[in-house]
């Protein structure tokens, strides 16, 4: 259904994204995921639907903002301590000593991806270690890097490295 008689493609590839992750990890969505999920539909709904031309232009000016250096390193050092457990949005931020919603915003513009994307890339490398170096079964790696199950981890595995980890292993 259009939203208040507009239509958004962002909102309904939002919404499909949702959807889709739903069906795919039931009731194990990563809490970064929604959270930071959260901050973008909020984001968009101001920026889009919400404010006159003005204020669209100090939001977009704040957009191009980055995370100090110092801050992105303690953000990062963070990650590389606890991406074996669940991390929040509201964790990162705090370490970045910014509010959620300009933190995520930052954290991208920085590296170029979003604090979910980047934890799951991270607990991926990590994954690909233990899958090369020892014989872990690979339900145990998933747990040790963090997925919340074997199947999203064999789901993100094969999308970001093009192999299941089982074929992973053995090449």
């Amino acid at each position: 259904e259009p939203f208040f008689s507009v239509r958004d493609a962002w909102l309904e590839s939002y919404f499909n994204m949702l959807l889709a992750e739903c069906d795919l990890y039931g009731k194990q969505i990563d809490s970064l995921l929604l959270s930071q999920s959260q901050t973008a539909l909020a984001s968009h709904l101001y920026k889009f639907h919400a404010c006159e031309e003005g204020a669209r232009q100090v939001f977009e000016r704040e957009e191009r903002q980055s995370i100090a250096p110092a801050r992105l390193r303690a953000v990062l050092d963070f990650i590389e301590a606890n991406y074996a457990r669940e991390i929040g949005l509201k964790e990162l931020a705090s370490e970045a000593c910014l509010s959620e919603f300009h933190f995520a915003r930052c954290f991208k513009n920085a590296l170029g991806t979003s604090p979910y994307r980047f934890v799951v890339q991270r607990r991926l490398l990590a994954a690909c270690a233990l899958l090369t170096n020892s014989q872990l079964p690979i339900q145990v790696i998933a747990q040790t890097v963090g997925f919340p199950s074997t199947r999203h981890f064999s789901t993100s595995f094969k999308s970001w490295a093009g192999k299941t980890p089982k074929d992973y292993r053995h090449h």
